[in-house]
């Protein structure tokens, strides 16, 4: 009687697994058949297909890279000059597209110098009796002060002071290429408007391309020094022999900075 019951158990088991084996067999010829002429399953089963191709190493990815490549050279190329130009022509090239840059923004409004025109009052008044205080306001961020500045630079300037000794006092703003100095000039206006207050045109990068100008210097060391910070590669239009900085933070923060603060 033990044994019987054994039997049947066995049995029982082999037949399950024979009926499941057909359902399976079943099902996937049922499933093949929808899968192979369904328009609906055909079109789904075309999609993963280009999926997979789109994700598979092709030709194109390695055309991407060596184009990457070539952009991160050519960024180099801006930051600090081909060799490949000649020095002169180079320099040339870039006042040209600082003066290009300035015009898209430059009020007329809002006094304004030039660098020529910052150095003649500053040799004028070493020639003869100092009749002026040149103030140089840097409008610039910390972070950018703390690669150079313009010699004897502030940060701040307090409008209500006036005239020093019967001297009067000139403030020259600048920051990168002359938009910020531009904003700062009309505030200093906007709350005093008899102050002397003039935006230099081109301001620090234009700064450099002036052989009379005085070198920049290390605020940190007081020494002189080649770097300046352009704020951006846009802006890195410095003279060939000078070295550019930029913002290390993302693309989206530095160009949100520059419309919040300029």
């Amino acid at each position: 009687m033990t044994k019987r019951r054994h039997n049947t158990k066995k049995k029982g088991k082999r037949t399950t697994r024979t009926i499941d084996a057909v359902c399976v067999v079943f099902r996937f010829d049922v499933h093949h058949h929808h899968h192979h002429h369904h328009p609906l399953l055909h079109a789904e089963r075309g999609r993963r297909q280009r999926r997979r191709r789109r994700h598979r190493p092709s030709s194109s990815s390695s055309l991407f890279f060596c184009a990457k490549k070539d952009d991160d050279q050519n960024d180099d190329d801006i930051m600090n000059g081909d060799d490949s130009v000649d020095d002169s022509e180079e320099n040339a090239r870039r006042v040209a597209a600082i003066e290009a840059l300035v015009s898209k923004f430059a009020d007329d409004t809002v006094p304004t110098m030039r660098v020529e025109e910052v150095l003649e009052i500053l040799e004028r008044d070493d020639a003869e009796k100092p009749r002026r205080t040149v103030v140089f306001l840097d409008c610039r961020d910390a972070e950018e002060r703390a690669v150079s500045v313009i010699p004897g630079a502030v940060s701040e300037y307090d409008d209500d002071d006036g005239d020093e000794d019967g001297k009067e006092t000139i403030v020259i703003c600048y920051c990168t290429i002359g938009y910020r100095s531009q904003k700062k000039v009309q505030e200093l206006k906007k709350r005093n408007p008899d102050v002397k207050a003039y935006n230099l045109s081109g301001s620090i990068v234009a700064w450099t391309h002036d052989p009379r100008a005085p070198a920049l210097v290390d605020p940190k060391t007081g020494k002189e020094t080649k770097r300046v910070h352009t704020y951006g590669k846009t802006w890195a239009l410095q003279r060939k022999d000078y070295e550019a900085v930029v913002h290390k933070a993302p693309l989206f923060s530095i160009v949100k900075g520059l419309f919040k603060k300029k």
